[in-house]
């Protein structure tokens, strides 16, 4: 018996004990897989983080965040088809789902498909207007595309909301070098690097460190 299926006998033994009816119980299940798979992709064993999200759709084709995991290891995995994919079938299970969203943005990015990535990145910035990722998505869409002083406002919307969100402070960093802003620039590539976030000084196009 594999580790999984011993933990979901457990839980289901102990649900059973504590009288928790058994279709909640059952309906988790898809969760643990996601949860495992979340692990699994930390420990770069992205051929067994599929396995599990595969089980956690087969379970419940109707979890559009489990189609976003998938869709980030797949990129992981170097195979940006099956992980564009994902993202489309998440944000047609769920058209409200930011994050596939925002994921397709930045695989269209590192595609160097800017017109279609902004589309997207402005979906997810319309659906999730609190979410510091969707603000510095964008706005390296609008770096890339040339467009500094929106792409400045976007990465500045960002960390407002997350004052400590390193991506966004490199990326407003190199757009004050682009706009011949040298001070600004140093200011916030020390800032990014005191927030763990070392960019070596180029731009981290597909390094979106909140993705699932």
């Amino acid at each position: 018996m594999s580790a999984r299926s011993l933990v979901q006998k457990w839980i289901l033994v102990l649900g059973f004990l504590l009288g928790v009816p058994a279709a909640i119980i059952w309906a988790s299940m898809p969760f643990l897989d996601m949860s495992h798979a979340t692990y699994l992709t930390a420990t770069k064993d992205y051929p067994g983080a599929i396995k599990a999200l595969n089980r956690a759709i087969s379970f419940n084709g109707g979890l559009s965040a489990a189609y976003v995991k998938r869709g980030y290891v797949w990129e992981k995995m170097k195979n940006p088809q099956r992980a564009l994919a994902d993202y489309n079938a998440a944000s047609l299970v769920n058209p409200n789902d930011w994050a596939a969203f925002n994921n397709k943005a930045w695989l269209l990015l590192n595609q160097k498909e800017l017109a279609r990535a902004l589309t997207d990145a402005n979906v997810a910035v319309n659906l999730c207007e609190s979410c510091p990722e969707a603000w510095d998505t964008r706005g390296l869409v609008y770096f890339l595309s040339g467009n500094y002083d929106t792409a400045l406002a976007d990465f500045n919307r960002a960390i407002a909301l997350e004052s400590d969100f390193g991506a966004a402070l490199f990326h407003r960093a190199r757009t004050h070098e682009a706009m011949k802003q040298p001070q600004l620039a140093a200011a916030d590539y020390n800032a990014a690097k005191e927030f763990g976030y070392l960019g070596g000084g180029e731009l981290q196009v597909g390094q979106n460190e909140n993705k699932p």
